[in-house]
């Protein structure tokens, strides 16, 4: 347990842990909890004073929710719910078994708070000579996740040596808090390490790590991994998300590749794909192919779009179509566009704009009136 003391030095200097925790709910709201409602009024100087006037069975009963209490004044004042918790921990006393200090732990991290998170952890040490008392897997999950978050990947290696070294393998939650923060501070080389490392060990990864490490060879431009790695995914019947598909796009659209792109599109398509990923691809053809100034290939991935029942996904891919007939000076082909998507699309206030000034400039003064026309009965 040397490894996980040697973090205190630094940790205790941190005072901000961002993680996610799953809220237990009691069966009272904030109105009919009166301690709430009374800790909600009253000043942070007579918190724990109020706690100390409790009636044990109060604060023991069935019904009470230390998590609740705490979750709900952290949302309004983070001050009290911090009181709320050191009261707890100067407090403690035999009845306290590990798996409250790991719901306390657990609640530091809920309110942000790693000083006093690392205090009950220090309390549970030097208590191991008990069994109960020792920190267990959740306990250290819990500091792997937050100091992930904070992108503190020093401390977040300590803890994770520390779970194993402790006895507790690693599971798939450690490693895509791992493999994220490295793939956030760039460090893409240990979070295909790490990748590795959990493949070796039988861990089944999620949706997420697969899109972190896809990530991750994305913005080394590594193409060559990038397909290797769809196709893995592909012939192991992974879910291709949105999200790697977005990835994917951003590296062929920044490279130009339009042949990689349609390849992609072409075995989706094959394998009956549907959803977001197919429909972040169409779109990001269609930018592709706009950047090129391909007007022809524009208009034919729109139509190929359209045909499966699909839409664009933002103003930005419906101005880029718009600009591509404006710089071909397309302007018949540019009013059938319009007419084709007017029923599946709603114009926005930045693309009235990109009409009006793009009529202007080309000195067609019956189309800058319709489109004008248009805009006001739209409500711009």
């Amino acid at each position: 347990m040397a490894m996980v003391m040697r973090v205190f030095s630094v940790g205790l200097r941190s005072q901000s842990l961002i993680v996610p925790y799953k809220l237990q709910r009691s069966f009272f709201c904030n109105s009919s909890n009166p301690l709430l409602v009374k800790l909600l009024r009253l000043p942070i100087s007579q918190i724990k004073s109020t706690l100390d006037s409790q009636h044990p069975f109060t604060l023991n009963s069935f019904e009470f929710s230390w998590n609740t209490l705490v979750t709900n004044l952290s949302s309004s004042s983070p001050e009290k719910a911090r009181l709320v918790l050191e009261w707890r921990l100067e407090r403690k006393d035999d009845e306290i078994d590990h798996n409250q200090y790991s719901d306390l732990i657990s609640l530091c991290a809920n309110i942000q708070n790693v000083s006093l998170a690392l205090r009950l952890f220090t309390s549970m040490e030097i208590m191991e000579n008990s069994e109960g008392y020792k920190p267990n897997s959740q306990t250290y999950d819990t500091f792997v996740l937050g100091f992930s978050h904070l992108r503190d990947v020093d401390k977040m290696q300590a803890w994770f040596a520390a779970k194993k070294a402790a006895g507790f393998p690693a599971n798939l939650q450690n490693y895509e808090s791992v493999i994220f923060a490295f793939v956030r501070t760039k460090d893409f080389d240990s979070a295909d390490r790490f990748y590795e490392e959990m493949i070796s060990v039988g861990v089944m990864p999620s949706v997420c790590i697969l899109e972190y490490v896809l990530e991750g060879l994305c913005k080394r431009r590594k193409c060559d991994r990038v397909r290797d790695f769809l196709n893995f995914l592909l012939e192991c019947k992974f879910e291709i998300s949105g999200n790697m598909i977005e990835k994917i796009v951003e590296l062929y659209y920044e490279l130009g590749k339009v042949d990689e792109m349609e390849k992609l599109l072409e075995t989706l398509m094959e394998l009956n794909q549907v959803g977001e990923a197919l429909l972040r691809l169409h779109c990001g053809l269609i930018r592709l192919y706009a950047k090129l100034d391909r007007l022809d290939d524009v208009e034919y991935s729109v139509g190929r779009m359209m045909s499966q029942e699909m839409i664009f996904r933002s103003p930005d891919d419906v101005e880029k179509v718009i600009s591509s007939y404006f710089s071909k000076e397309a302007y018949d082909r540019l009013d059938l566009f319009m007419e084709h998507i007017k029923g599946y699309y709603k114009l926005t206030r930045s693309t009235y704009d990109l009409l009006v000034a793009g009529y202007r400039r080309a000195g067609l003064t019956e189309k800058l009136d319709l489109i004008v026309k248009d805009m006001k009965l739209a409500g711009f």
